[in-house]
């Protein structure tokens, strides 16, 4: 087997490469699957605990309930800029 291409890809967070067999097979493979399902779900995590948190009616708590939205908001930016 010979790598044919590989690069980077954002979503799923990993690599792709295309691979030629022996028999002039071409194969792809996609890694990153298991990071991007662990982010989306962590992701789902932050945003539901933020609604939660939002729910007090502390009004001087809003600000500290929104940091860790933000910096979800900032690592999902960063993947896909």
């Amino acid at each position: 087997m010979s790598l044919v291409e590989g690069h980077k890809t954002a979503f799923p967070a990993g690599r792709y490469c295309e691979w030629e067999s022996a028999s002039g097979e071409a194969l792809t493979y996609q890694t990153g699957w298991i990071t991007t399902i662990v982010a989306c779900v962590a992701t789902l995590f932050v945003v539901w605990m933020t609604v939660l948190a939002l729910r007090g009616k502390r009004p001087r708590s809003v600000l500290l309930a929104l940091v860790p939205a933000a910096v979800v908001l900032l690592a999902w930016v960063v993947v896909f800029v």
